[in-house]
C-alpha cells in the first residue's frame, strides 16, 4: 500500500502535471475505497467467518488494478484513471482487514493484542521496505534518463551553463552532476 501510496501522486505530478495539492485530491478516490472496502470487506468476512477465498480475490483485484494503472499515460482519460485508482484502493482495502483478522483467529485471547500489533508493526516495516525500493527503482529510472539528457545537451553545454570556476576539482569535470541537482529540485517542485 506504501509504494502506491508513493507512487500514485508521481504519476498525477509528471505524467498529469498536477501540482502537490491536486496530486493529493486525486489520490483521494484510492484512498476513499480503501476506508469503504476496508470496513465493508472486514464485515463481511466476519459474518462469513472465512477470510482465505477474501484476500485472494482481493489479491488478484489489486493486481488488476495495477496492471490497469500501468497502461495509463498521459492523455488516459481522468475518469478512467480515477477508475484504476479506485480498483487499487478497493484491492488493497479488502486485504488490510482479512490478514488482521486471519491473525486474531489463529491466536489465543491472552495473546490478541501481541498478535495485532505484531501484524501492524510487520506491515508497518514491510510497508517501509516496499516503500523504499520503489522509490530506489523510481530514483535510478529518472537518474539514468537524466544522464541522457544532459548527455544530449553537453554538446552546447558550455554555452548555457559554465561549471563556475570555485567549485571543488571532483565537481569540474562532472557536468553531469552539476546539472542534475537544480533540475531534480525543479522538476519537482511545484510552478
Amino acid at each position: 500500500m506504501l509504494g502506491t501510496t508513493f507512487l500514485l501522486p508521481l504519476y498525477f505530478q509528471f505524467m498529469r502535471g498536477a501540482d502537490a495539492s491536486s496530486s493529493g485530491i486525486l489520490l483521494m478516490p484510492f484512498l476513499m475505497a480503501f476506508v469503504v472496502l476496508s470496513y465493508a470487506g472486514g464485515k463481511f468476512a466476519r459474518r462469513i467467518g472465512k477470510t482465505k477465498w477474501l484476500m485472494v480475490i482481493a489479491s488478484l483485484v489489486t493486481a488488476l488494478g495495477l496492471a490497469l494503472m500501468a497502461t495509463a499515460e498521459e492523455n488516459t482519460s481522468r475518469y478512467l484513471t480515477t477508475i484504476y485508482v479506485v480498483v487499487i484502493g478497493g484491492g488493497i482495502g479488502l486485504i488490510q482487514p482479512c490478514v488482521t483478522m486471519t491473525v486474531q483467529n489463529a491466536v489465543e485471547l491472552r495473546d490478541l493484542g501481541i498478535a495485532t500489533s505484531g501484524t501492524l508493526l510487520f506491515r508497518m516495516i514491510g510497508g517501509a521496505f516496499g516503500a523504499t525500493l520503489v522509490g530506489a527503482i523510481v530514483t535510478g529510472e529518472f537518474n539514468a534518463r537524466m544522464d541522457a539528457l544532459a548527455r544530449l545537451l553537453m554538446l552546447h553545454w558550455d554555452r548555457f551553463a559554465p561549471v563556475p570556476a570555485h567549485l571543488p576539482p571532483k565537481s569540474q569535470g562532472s557536468r553531469v552532476t552539476w546539472w542534475r541537482a537544480p533540475s531534480a529540485v525543479a522538476s519537482i517542485s511545484p510552478s
